[in-house]
């Protein structure tokens, strides 16, 4: 379970990944330990915790603020679009609905 949060408001999501509970150092948010699983594990932990502050820094940069669940949103890749593709997107859907009437 990872968890993202913006001006105190928390947003959750899966990382889909898992680890024995006794091997999770909850101070740190790290699987404890050497091992080559818990090296896999906290590699990908690091590689999700860099694209989220990438994310962040983007959506402050660009827009001038973020929300947690925005954040979470734009991770997981859910409802993210371009302007580029929606005039692409909505123009297909003009085009098929003039061409049904022209019929």
């Amino acid at each position: 379970m990872g968890r993202i949060t913006v001006d105190g408001k928390p947003a959750s999501f899966s990382t889909k990944l898992e680890i024995h509970p006794d091997n999770w150092d909850l101070k740190y948010g790290r699987v404890l330990g050497k091992s080559s699983v818990a090296l896999t594990v906290n590699a990908k932990l690091d590689k999700i915790r860099t694209r989220i502050d990438k994310i962040y820094e983007d959506m402050m940069k660009d827009e001038g603020f973020a929300t947690a669940d925005k954040v979470k949103l734009t991770f997981l890749g859910v409802g993210v679009m371009d302007e580029a593709d929606i005039y692409t997107k909505f123009s297909k859907v003009c085009y098929y609905f003039y061409s049904k009437r022209m019929r």
